[in-house]
């Protein structure tokens, strides 16, 4: 808990504050500097405090990572964004902001996951109206390829084809000459299991993961 509260939050300040949000986050672990991560098959489900560019207030953002797809840096998809929150409000509310996070969270933030209420938690975001990208829609189709049930991944596929048919296709597909090509790529890659937990394996150990604490994708 912050002591002496300033216009900015100073180094110490923010040792703190990352204390205090890992006493709200137990089933998380901090893996980078004021991100705290844990890991549901291959998908990595994070809280990170943002700090700004001055230090005068963090906000905390929940976003998931899917290992399945081989990328350079963390994604953040799913996101969810909390309150401001400045030093003054920080002993305050953060425990506040904390439970808003999880309550909105697409994917919980703690126990074993059924693939069902997987499924369910990306249907219920592209039905949100907020979805900017078909990020979200792949990550979902490779996640049920990553678990091989051959139900899971039909449906995942069909779900991502009906929604994302009518999609302007100069916008979001050009790079692939077109949505059919894009999901045609896309149906090989969720059928290929082995390449995709493959994948997901070497990703973890790119991005440092592998101390993150693992729960269990049920299928």
């Amino acid at each position: 808990m912050l002591k002496s509260i300033s216009d900015r939050y100073t180094k110490n300040d923010k040792r703190i504050i990352t204390s205090d949000w890992e006493l709200t986050l137990k089933e998380m672990r901090r893996y980078q500097n004021l991100c705290f991560g844990n890991r549901v098959g291959p998908l990595v489900i994070n809280v990170m405090l943002k700090m700004s560019s001055f230090s005068t207030y963090y906000v905390p953002i929940y976003f998931v990572h899917n290992l399945c797809n081989a990328f350079p840096a963390i994604t953040m998809t799913l996101k969810i964004e909390g309150p401001i929150i400045t030093p003054q409000k920080h002993n305050s509310f953060y425990m506040q902001a904390s439970e808003l996070i999880r309550k909105k969270a697409y994917i919980p933030l703690a126990g074993d996951l059924n693939i069902d209420t997987l499924i369910a938690s990306y249907k219920m975001h592209f039905q949100s109206q907020t979805l900017t990208s078909y990020r979200e829609c792949e990550d979902l189709a490779l996640v049920c390829g990553w678990t091989g049930q051959a139900q899971k991944i039909e449906y995942s596929l069909k779900l991502v084809y009906d929604f994302l048919k009518g999609w302007p296709e100069d916008r979001f597909f050009s790079e692939y000459n077109g949505f059919k090509n894009w999901f045609s790529l896309l149906e090989k890659k969720a059928w290929n299991t082995t390449e995709l937990q493959k994948v997901a394996k070497s990703e973890l150990l790119v991005h440092k993961l592998s101390q993150t604490p693992e729960r269990r994708l049920v299928f």
